[in-house]
């Protein structure tokens, strides 16, 4: 994913902007939290219509087999109804 140098201006990142890997901090959280925040977290952040334009696809997200996700997170994600 790159940021955007329209995103972060003060970080004066040049025109281009910068590379950098697709994992968002909402992908990952602490094991003992509970599930339900887990659940109710991702539904907010994947409800229609999109509350944040350009998020991970929960499809894609689910590939992503080798990141410690929250056991309620991982569930989420591979149970995603992938409609495009």
């Amino acid at each position: 994913m790159t940021i955007a140098p329209d995103e972060y201006a003060s970080a004066e990142l040049g025109p281009d902007g910068i590379d950098t890997v697709g994992t968002t901090a909402f992908l990952a959280c602490r094991l003992d939290a509970p599930s339900v925040l887990i659940e109710a977290a991702l539904t907010m952040l994947y409800q229609t219509p999109e509350l944040i334009p350009g998020l991970i696809p929960r499809a894609h997200a689910a590939e992503w087999q080798g990141l410690a996700l929250h056991p309620t997170a991982r569930r989420f994600y591979q149970t995603a109804v992938v409609v495009e």
